[in-house]
């Protein structure tokens, strides 16, 4: 598997995954509650947690010794960045500008 690949998998794996599952126990409707919005965010976390069980036991992969270093050093940096395109934007994706209005874990 190519080493770009293996990182966007090891990515999915790590941090996606306990995300989407978080956001699925702990959801947060700041675009209300309606039918389109309510099935667009928990087919897209399921999707998420779904896409990292194929990759993992349909296909085969598994991640490398040492992966969750690489992945927090990478996340760390990505943060960073998306951070800076929030205050630029006025956005606040990843909560970096604001809190949420729930009280989350």
């Amino acid at each position: 598997m190519q080493d770009c690949t293996m990182n966007c998998y090891e990515f999915l794996i790590l941090l996606s995954i306990p995300g989407a599952i978080q956001a699925l126990l702990t959801p947060e409707f700041t675009l209300g509650i309606d039918n389109f919005f309510l099935i667009e965010y928990f087919t897209a976390h399921a999707g998420i947690i779904l896409s990292g069980l194929y990759l993992t036991f349909v296909l085969g992969n598994k991640p490398r010794t040492g992966a969750w270093k690489n992945v927090i050093i990478r996340s760390q940096l990505l943060i960073i960045v998306i951070h800076f395109i929030n205050i630029l934007l006025g956005s606040n994706y990843i909560y970096t500008r604001v809190k949420p209005i729930v009280d989350n874990p």
